[in-house]
């Protein structure tokens, strides 16, 4: 494979968006609010850096302020991982509520 197929094959599907917002994390079924940081996000996903205690595969409701308003994502954690001392999670966004 030449190095500009592979360059081609390696970008991303959605371009992600950097962001430093505050972000709320509630682990659907359980009463607890998580707080932290939206690094960045696309349009299928979030990246967050926050020590709520999520396992892969959980099921989360993010809550994100901007401007005044409030965004609601349903999201499912998809990976965990250790970024400059941080804890950082990967969120897919399963849907987006009013």
């Amino acid at each position: 494979m030449s190095s500009t197929s592979q360059a081609t094959d390696n970008k991303r599907a959605f371009i992600r968006l950097k962001l430093n917002s505050k972000i709320l994390l509630q682990k659907l079924g359980d009463s607890a609010t998580y707080e932290g940081t939206c690094v960045d996000m696309s349009g299928v996903g979030l990246m967050v850096a926050s020590s709520a205690p999520l396992q892969v595969d959980d099921k989360v409701i993010a809550k994100i302020e901007a401007k005044g308003s409030e965004i609601v994502y349903h999201t499912t954690v998809k990976r965990l991982v250790e970024e400059n001392g941080e804890q950082r999670i990967a969120l897919s966004i399963d849907e987006i509520l009013d």
